[in-house]
């Protein structure tokens, strides 16, 4: 079959099949798919008892990432549509690689409150006695998502959206040990929703919690810069909300310091940039991230790091140029950044000082520069 053909002619294959459990067969199966070989006359893939894997894959390695998520792209879409096609449109954000595990809940839960459905029954009663009534299509496709997924993943992934009442959800339905997530989500939900702005302190503290609670460290930082920075949630110069303790948090300097040493530990030099890069913070920021390549002797990244600071920190500016032998570079700031020519000609001074302990052309550079200096004091 010509893949280009199969793609456009998705929405007739979907409306072919008799049942959502042939579209759950062969959306499984796409994660074991190398290519879409042409079909013989036998093989009808709308008949009966019809094995997906034997038409649609080969034995042979597994489809590249590209491929198989060109096909759930396409899928998707169309599955999402009906209610019909609920539980295979679940089977395919599930087959995406990585695969789209929160956007599965997110259309459960909108599908669940469409529903106006907002109690679980435990997956253990759903296999009791026949139910007298329909099962709801949103609990039917959580029940759903709890079997193609670990639920430790799930309930993890729901954590991750930050709302109790998606986690509560996935607990309950999972039949998770209440004592060891009633007390969490207590803890969670212990943030006075009256603090600071109606909904800006509980979900900014909430996410702090609950990122550093699941080890999204990228997440964490983006949450302490939050915190730090915005004044509906916290008085910045302490960080400590309107109500007090137990919801007060750390000292201010104690939450910034954590974001430095949680940037040292994981390098996340690139997410504490994009995190204070538009912050009152942006200086300290810099300066630890460039401290942090400075010691990984990257200095060339540092440097730039550094430059784009004003007023520049001239004295780390000066040992990554001496490192890289560009005093150019170091000068150049200085003349750009220092008004003062008696400021001007100490920290040429300085430099001087540290270029007289090299070699012969180091020496003689830092005498050019002395005299010149000396002549910048005196005017």
């Amino acid at each position: 079959m010509d893949p280009a053909y199969f793609l456009a002619h998705v929405e007739q294959f979907i409306a072919a099949q008799r049942d959502a459990d042939r579209l759950n067969l062969f959306l499984s199966n796409l994660a074991e798919c190398a290519s879409l070989r042409p079909l013989t006359p036998s093989e009808d893939f709308t008949a009966e008892g019809h094995d997906y894997a034997g038409v649609f894959a080969q034995p042979a390695a597994p489809a590249p990432a590209d491929k198989r998520n060109a096909l759930c792209e396409v899928f998707c879409p169309l599955l999402l549509r009906a209610e019909a096609t609920l539980l295979p449109a679940i089977t395919c954000l599930c087959s995406f690689n990585p695969p789209r595990y929160e956007t599965a809940l997110q259309v459960i839960h909108d599908q669940l409150a469409k529903e106006g459905v907002t109690e679980c029954v435990p997956l253990a009663r759903a296999d009791d006695d026949e139910e007298e009534e329909e099962e709801s299509c949103g609990l039917a496709a959580m029940r759903w998502l709890l079997i193609l997924v670990d639920p430790a993943i799930v309930y993890n992934v729901a954590l991750g959206t930050y709302s109790m009442e998606l986690t509560q959800m996935v607990a309950s339905l999972s039949q998770r040990d209440p004592r060891e997530y009633k007390p969490l989500l207590q803890r969670y939900n212990s943030v006075p929703v009256g603090c600071g702005s109606p909904f800006g302190f509980t979900l900014s503290v909430r996410r702090y919690w609950i990122d550093k609670d699941l080890k999204r460290f990228a997440c964490v930082l983006r949450d302490i810069a939050a915190l730090l920075t915005d004044p509906s949630v916290v008085d910045p110069a302490t960080c400590v909300p309107p109500s007090t303790a137990p919801y007060a948090l750390e000292a201010s300097e104690t939450l910034f310091q954590e974001a430095a040493q949680l940037m040292r530990e994981k390098n996340l030099t690139h997410e504490m940039i994009a995190c204070f890069k538009d912050t009152p913070l942006r200086a300290a920021a810099f300066k630890e991230v460039a401290l942090h390549l400075m010691q990984r002797q990257q200095f060339a990244e540092a440097m730039r790091l550094l430059l784009l600071l004003s007023p520049a920190p001239h004295a780390l500016l000066m040992q990554c140029a001496l490192q890289l032998n560009d005093v150019d570079t170091y000068l150049a700031s200085v003349a750009a950044s220092v008004a003062d020519p008696r400021e001007r000609a100490q920290a040429v001074l300085q430099l001087c000082r540290q270029l007289r302990t090299g070699g012969k052309a180091e020496v003689l550079r830092a005498a050019a520069l002395y005299v010149r200096a000396g002549r910048g004091a005196d005017t």
